[in-house]
């Protein structure tokens, strides 16, 4: 099914994603960063999983399959700031 596949090509990205970000040596922000786009990701799929479990949207499956590498740089940025303003 579309969604199947959009969601085996949303895990292909992530998985290494988490896995390579886990190797940087950065004292664990990007790290951090790739956990926070993770946990807005996921929470956008499980809404959509939610309001249209059977019929997603083309637009639905474009973002569920190209959605998480905009999402990281988002977060990559938001937090950067945050933490900057925070002292970090």
């Amino acid at each position: 099914t579309p969604l199947r596949d959009a969601l085996s090509f949303a895990l292909a990205i992530q998985v290494p994603l988490l896995l390579l970000s886990g190797l940087a040596t950065d004292g664990g922000a990007i790290g951090q960063i790739c956990f926070f786009a993770f946990v807005a990701f996921s929470s956008f799929l499980i809404n959509v999983l939610i309001a249209r479990p059977q019929a997603p949207t083309k637009v639905d499956l474009l973002i569920i399959r190209t959605g998480f590498l905009p999402t990281f740089f988002a977060a990559y940025f938001l937090a950067e700031k945050i933490w900057d303003l925070r002292g970090y």
